[in-house]
C-alpha cells in the first residue's frame, strides 16, 4: 500500500487532516431457540481525508473524501484534484487547525486483552440466564465485542491514536399471545464484562414487554411523570446543545450564558456537565476528530447557563482561546438530587418515542408507549398515552434520586421527576 500522507502533502500546501479508523470485531447473532445463525470476525479499515484551501479573498475552503482500498497513487492525485476544486467554491471564515504533537491514548476497558469470540459467547449466556415470563422471548439477539483505533493526522504535525474496546448488544424481547405478538427493541453498550447487570437488566426487558402487551389505555390526567436515564440524558443534552458553540454561532441558541432555567426553584439544582470521559462508557474519548484534546465543562450550575463548549471551528469564530476550545464532547454528566426514591402516585415512563423539546415555545413532551402508573402500593401498567408541559414550570420544580447510573454516554440520576406533567 502507498503512502497517503505523504501523496496529500504534496499536494496540499495549504492544510490536510486524514483519519483511520480500523476495527475488529467479533460478531454472533441469534434467533428464536437460542440457536446460534451466524457466527463472524471482521476487520474493517476507512480512511478519509480533508484538504483545506486558503482563497484569496482571506477565507478558506474545505472538502473530503473517502479513501478506498481499490484506490491506487494515481486514483488518489483525481480525487485530490476535486477535492482541491470543490474547497476553493467554499468561502468560510479562516480558522486555524489544531497543533500538537504524536500523542497515543487508550480508554480504560476490562475487555482488553480477552478474546472476542468468548466474550460474546459469556454475554449470550448472560443473556439467556435473564428470567423468563410466559408467553415472553428473545426474539432475536446480536451481540458485537469490538476493538477499535482512530487515527487522527494534521499538516499541523499532531498525530493521535486512541484505541478503544466495547460490547454492543442489540435484543428484541417480545410477548405473544393467540392473537398478537408485541416487542421492545433494546440496545446496549458496556466497556466491561458485568455480567449479572446484563442478566438483571435484560430480565427486567422481559416482565417490561409483557406489562405492554398487557398494558391498559391510560386516561387523561395531570400527574408527575417520572423519567429514565435514557431520557434523562436527552433533555439534558438538548439543553447543552443550546450552549454549543455552533448554535451559538449560528443564532440557533434559544438562551445564553448567565440565564437562569430554572427562576424560582422549589425542586433540585440542575447541573450538567459535559465531558471526556465517563467511567464504564464507550462513548468516552481523548481526542475529538478535529485532533482537540477534550476538556470537560460545566455547562449548566444549579440551573444557571455558566459556559460554552463545543468543537474547534466554531470555538474559533466566537473568539475563544485555543487552549479553552473543549472539543466535541459525546459524555454528559447530571447532578445527583436529594430523593432516596420516588413515592406518592406518579407515572414512571417506561419506552417513550423520544423526548420532544421546543425552547422557543416553552414546550416538553413526549409518546409514551409503556409506563406504570404508581398510586401507592398499587402499580397498573399503561400505554397510548402522551405528555406535555411547559419547559419553564419543569425544568425549576424538578427533583432527582441521589444515585448514579452510567447508560450509554450518560452519567447521572437514575430518575428524574418532572411535575404536573398533562396526560392525554
Amino acid at each position: 500500500m502507498f503512502d497517503v500522507e505523504k501523496i496529500v502533502k504534496a499536494n496540499c500546501p495549504d492544510g490536510y487532516k486524514i483519519i483511520d479508523k480500523k476495527t475488529s470485531a467479533h460478531e454472533m447473532f441469534f434467533v428464536v431457540g437460542r440457536k446460534v445463525e451466524t457466527v463472524r470476525a471482521s476487520e474493517t479499515e476507512d480512511t478519509s481525508v480533508s484538504v483545506y484551501v486558503k482563497n484569496e479573498d482571506g477565507t478558506m475552503g474545505v472538502s473530503s473524501f473517502p479513501v478506498y482500498a481499490s484506490m491506487d497513487e494515481g486514483a488518489l492525485k483525481r480525487e485530490l484534484t476535486k477535492a482541491l476544486s470543490r474547497a476553493k467554491l467554499a468561502h468560510n471564515p479562516p480558522f486555524a487547525l489544531v497543533e500538537g504533537g504524536k500523542e497515543e491514548y487508550e480508554i480504560k476497558s476490562d475487555l482488553k486483552g480477552l478474546s472476542g469470540r468468548e466474550v460474546a459467547e459469556k454475554v449470550a449466556k448472560a443473556v439467556f440466564d435473564a428470567k423468563m415470563v410466559d408467553g415472553a422471548s428473545i426474539n432475536a439477539l446480536e451481540i458485537f465485542v469490538t476493538e477499535s483505533k482512530t487515527r487522527v493526522r494534521l499538516s499541523t504535525g499532531l498525530d493521535k491514536t486512541q484505541t478503544g474496546y466495547k460490547i454492543g448488544i442489540e435484543a428484541i424481547p417480545t410477548h405473544t399471545d393467540a392473537k398478537e405478538s408485541v416487542e421492545l427493541y433494546e440496545w446496549y453498550e458496556l466497556t466491561s464484562l458485568n455480567l449479572a447487570d446484563i442478566t438483571r437488566e435484560i430480565s427486567d426487558k422481559m416482565r417490561e414487554v409483557k406489562d405492554r402487551h398487557e398494558a391498559v389505555k391510560g386516561e387523561p390526567q395531570v400527574v408527575d411523570v417520572a423519567l429514565r436515564p435514557n431520557e434523562i440524558s436527552e433533555l439534558a443534552d438538548n439543553l447543552a446543545y443550546e450552549l454549543s458553540y455552533g448554535a451559538k454561532y449560528m443564532h440557533r441558541n434559544a438562551f445564553e450564558v448567565g440565564e437562569d432555567l430554572q427562576k424560582g426553584r422549589t425542586g433540585d439544582p440542575f447541573t450538567v456537565t459535559m465531558k471526556a470521559a465517563v467511567e464504564g462508557s464507550s462513548h468516552s474519548a481523548a481526542f475529538d476528530e478535529d485532533g482537540t484534546t477534550l476538556k470537560d465543562r460545566v455547562v449548566i450550575k444549579d440551573g444557571k447557563a455558566v459556559a460554552l463548549w463545543g468543537g474547534n471551528v466554531f470555538g474559533q469564530y466566537l473568539g475563544e482561546k485555543k487552549e479553552d476550545i473543549t472539543g466535541n464532547l459525546e459524555c454528559i454528566s447530571v447532578g445527583s438530587g436529594s430523593l432516596d426514591k420516588v413515592g406518592g402516585r406518579y407515572l414512571e415512563a417506561v419506552s417513550l418515542s423520544g423526548i420532544q423539546l421546543d425552547t422557543y415555545n416553552d414546550y416538553i413532551g413526549g409518546e409514551i408507549r409503556l409506563a406504570y402508573l404508581h398510586d401507592g402500593d398499587k402499580v397498573t401498567p399503561v400505554t397510548g398515552i402522551s405528555m406535555s408541559g411547559k419547559l419553564s414550570e419543569v425544568l425549576p420544580s424538578l427533583r432527582l434520586t441521589a444515585d448514579k447510573v452510567v447508560r450509554g454516554a450518560y452519567e447521572g440520576p437514575s430518575l428524574m421527576l418532572l411535575k404536573n406533567m398533562q396526560i392525554v
